[in-house]
């Protein structure tokens, strides 16, 4: 009896320094944005308009916590785990076919020769085009990601604005150039050619900004249903581009992306305008245009026309409220009309 109480107390005891270290050396953070929106939504060729409460108006909702551990010589340890959520039915994922943490799920490390992070990972591309437009990342108001990703307004990428079982390298910047590669694994037995690669370069100075990028995909499968005419594909090829300036109350931004597939003959060509525009520090336009020039070997080749405008009242650091319009037009098809007003917060 004595001898089994003495065994725990110097086992209690020699716990105690490797816990204080623990919470010394480490930080967690918890952040995320609740973004909902309500109003009426159409892409051109739905048969009808889909009055909601909706969720992801100006950025789709997701919270998420991460950490870091000094190791000691400028190295640490980081680790981010991230859930998208529905706010308007408090669902995890942005659809029911996601998983828990569909946002970013990685452990790596991070020093002064850059990050290198193992895991699921927002897509390097998608970062890019989320970066080089007014309406970020928004998938209702994004015209370049509704024409990439959205099955509704044609889907011109095969691959998902997430990258999953990947190997993420992100170099420090070196005269305002940095450089974003990565790698996705098949996690297929002798399946090494289903990989997938991303490369990315960044180039910041001063007010200008510009991105040149690439994306090679293998497709054995979907993330999620592809347009009619793309799921033959064997694979994909995107190379996008885009730049964007800074003036005083002014940010303009310009991109454009190529899309080759293998095995068939579509072929998609992206192109965007986009300005933002500071009327006070409490008051924002955002304006977006993108067409989509689809080629199919020989005539008659199609186009959408996919535009977005927006005002942005912020009300504090935190908090913004918005009213937007978009509009959509596929070739053949009738004109499309979404109308939303909604309210952002970050914590």
């Amino acid at each position: 009896m004595k001898r089994s109480v003495l065994a725990a107390t110097l086992a209690a005891a020699s716990a105690i320094p490797i816990v204080g270290y623990a919470q010394s050396s480490g930080t967690v953070q918890l952040y995320g944005i609740v973004d909902s929106y309500i109003g009426t939504t159409k892409a051109s060729g739905d048969a009808a308009a889909a009055q909601k409460v909706g969720n992801g108006g100006l950025t789709s909702s997701f919270w998420g916590m991460s950490g870091a551990e000094d190791l000691g010589g400028g190295l640490n340890a980081i680790f981010a785990l991230e859930s998208y959520f529905l706010v308007n039915t408090g669902q995890a994922g942005r659809t029911t076919t996601d998983a828990f943490f569909s946002h970013s799920a990685y452990v790596g490390f991070r020093g002064n020769l850059g990050r290198l992070t193992f895991g699921q990972h927002i897509a390097p591309l998608y970062k890019s085009q989320s970066t080089f437009n007014p309406f970020g990342g928004s998938s209702t108001l994004n015209p370049v990601v509704l024409q990439s990703y959205k099955t509704n307004y044609g889907r011109a990428l095969a691959g998902d604005d997430l990258i999953s079982n990947a190997v993420v390298y992100a170099s420090p910047a070196f005269a305002g150039l940095s450089t974003t590669l990565a790698y996705s694994f098949g996690n297929v037995p002798g399946s090494i050619g289903t990989n997938n690669v991303q490369a990315i370069v960044d180039y910041s100075y001063h007010s200008l900004a510009a991105t040149v990028g690439l994306v090679r995909i293998k497709i054995p499968t979907y993330p999620s249903a592809p347009a009619a005419n793309l799921s033959p594909a064997t694979s994909q090829m995107t190379y996008h581009a885009a730049l964007s300036y800074a003036f005083t109350n002014v940010q303009l931004y310009a991109e454009y992306q190529r899309t080759n597939n293998g095995g068939i003959s579509r072929k998609d060509n992206i192109g965007a305008l986009g300005a933002a525009v500071r009327i006070t520090p409490t008051n924002q336009i955002l304006a977006s245009w993108a067409r989509d020039y689809i080629t199919f070997g020989a005539s008659p080749h199609k186009t959408r026309d996919t535009a977005s405008i927006a005002y942005d009242y912020i009300l504090s650091k935190r908090t913004d409220t918005y009213i937007a319009y978009s509009y959509d037009k596929a070739s053949s098809l009738a004109t499309a009309n979404t109308l939303i007003a909604g309210i952002r917060h970050r914590f």
